[in-house]
């Protein structure tokens, strides 16, 4: 059997550090071992210490069915493969994030379902005070609504809020990695395995410095330099205000 492509990320890490690679056979060394138990943790580490591209992602989160028992007006359950939230939408409202959950006082309505809306795999609606989910991306139609098609639509069963969320997501496909970010993790695990295969602190250390001096640095340069920054926001209240 081949190696995968993480085995083959660990490899990149164990050449950093001078150790044999990991074949299809081998599942008892000690390279093997370690870098089978650190890649994972090694992998999200990196992925929450940066804002990478590939790994940001937009949800829409609906309302819990119980609100919170203080502090916060509503709350959001956090997605499974959420590492990082980034913004609910708007910064005009405080959150965060506790057991699993969004606390805010932040809320938006989903939109109302009418003939001809269109809708997207992911995007609440509402209808008669009820809030569904979307499926299935569709056109609405004068024959089906969400409340008879249970194919495209599923119920909440009541009437929730929702908010915009943007988060780092947990990639788990290295093929998804960009060269940056392929290059951090192999770094971040060779940091995690190296003194327990060498016994040497020293090689860690060296490492741990090239990591965060040169790897990571130039790929957050990378990441900045694609896109276009967000416009400032500009009030003309505020502008009087200080005239």
């Amino acid at each position: 059997m081949a190696l995968t492509d993480a085995q083959i990320l660990q490899n990149a890490s164990l050449a950093l550090i001078g150790e044999y690679e990991i074949t299809e056979s081998d599942t008892t060394s000690k390279q093997y071992t370690l870098c089978d138990r650190f890649y994972e943790q090694a992998r999200d580490e990196v992925l929450v210490a940066h804002l990478w591209n590939e790994a940001i992602t937009d949800s829409i989160v609906v309302e819990a069915t119980t609100a919170p028992i203080f502090g916060y007006s509503y709350k959001y359950a956090i997605p499974t493969d959420c590492l990082r939230i980034i913004s609910i939408g708007t910064d005009q409202y405080s959150w965060e994030p506790k057991g699993g959950y969004i606390y805010t006082d932040f809320y938006s309505a989903p939109t109302t379902w009418a003939i001809g809306e269109e809708f997207i795999a992911g995007q609440y609606c509402t209808l008669s005070s009820v809030t569904y989910l979307c499926n299935v991306s569709n056109t609405a139609a004068t024959a089906t609504s969400p409340a008879t098609d249970a194919a495209t639509w599923t119920t909440t069963g009541g009437d929730y809020n929702v908010i915009n969320l943007s988060y780092i997501k947990q990639l788990t496909t290295v093929s998804e990695f960009s060269p940056r970010l392929y290059q951090a993790i192999s770094y971040k695990l060779a940091i995690m395995v190296v003194a327990a295969i060498t016994g040497n602190m020293s090689n860690k250390t060296q490492l741990l410095n090239e990591y965060e001096s040169l790897v990571l640095p130039q790929a957050r340069g990378v990441d900045a330099a694609q896109g276009r920054p967000k416009k400032l926001y500009s009030s003309n209240t505020w502008i009087r205000a200080r005239g």
